[in-house]
């Protein structure tokens, strides 16, 4: 058996969507997208498969090309890939990310990405280089947004970003976990100026706590920073 290609329009960001049928039909000009379909038996056409567009240009599908359902396999398992890798590189460009927010995107995008082609985009992803969960953890602790948050807050984002736990642990070595909590109490103290002490504690000590600072942590940088706020204003204190 042998399919023909009935459509080919090339959209934006790359796309082309490809119409395969096994028998020729009209196919409608104009579009930017190349568009493959395979007839299902039952004389409707089905929606265009979504391949990258330099794909489809390599391989040379227009309107009327011939292809064994063997040769489509092969073009189709490229194209989906080529356009899963090529979104993603997009969207690392723009921003860094872990990789399960990347293949949480893959499967949202309009080309409806299934499990092995999100993962075969993956595998491409880590050979280039562009994907590294352990890197980006460390990036995501040093970034300035991550300043006066206690370990176990950071850990709990990465844990919701999909970074394992060997991952997060090497991102989280070596941080001063008492000089973190330090400093978000002296940052936060001055606003509890006038407070009763007993008031200021409580208060300190939860947010630090909140914060995703260990008990420990809190209550020693809790105490310096009170200790540093009764020097400065000893009868507000």
């Amino acid at each position: 058996m042998h399919l023909t290609v009935t459509s080919v329009d090339y959209r934006t960001h790359g796309i082309a969507a490809v119409t395969v049928a096994t028998e020729p039909s009209v196919a409608s000009d104009g579009g930017d997208v190349v568009s493959a379909h395979l007839e299902d038996g039952e004389g409707t056409e089905p929606e265009p498969t979504l391949i990258l567009g330099d794909t489809a240009m390599l391989h040379r599908l227009t309107r009327g090309r011939t292809l064994t359902p063997a040769e489509w396999e092969a073009i189709r398992e490229e194209g989906r890939t080529g356009l899963a890798v090529r979104h993603a590189m997009n969207m690392v460009a723009r921003k860094p990310r872990s990789e399960s927010e990347i293949k949480r995107v893959l499967v949202n995008h309009e080309a409806a990405f299934d499990a092995s082609e999100v993962e075969a985009a993956m595998a491409r992803l880590r050979d280039l280089g562009a994907v590294d969960d352990s890197r980006w953890a460390s990036t995501y602790v040093a970034q300035p947004r991550a300043a006066g948050r206690g370990a176990k807050l950071l850990r709990r984002e990465l844990g919701q970003r999909g970074v394992q736990s060997a991952d997060v642990a090497a991102a989280l070595d070596g941080r001063d976990e008492a000089a973190e909590a330090l400093a978000a109490a002296l940052k936060r103290v001055r606003s509890l100026r006038g407070l009763a002490p007993d008031a200021a504690r409580r208060r300190l000590h939860d947010f630090l706590r909140r914060r995703g600072f260990d008990d420990s942590a809190a209550r020693r940088a809790m105490d310096t920073a009170l200790a540093e706020l009764l020097a400065e204003s000893p009868t507000e204190a």
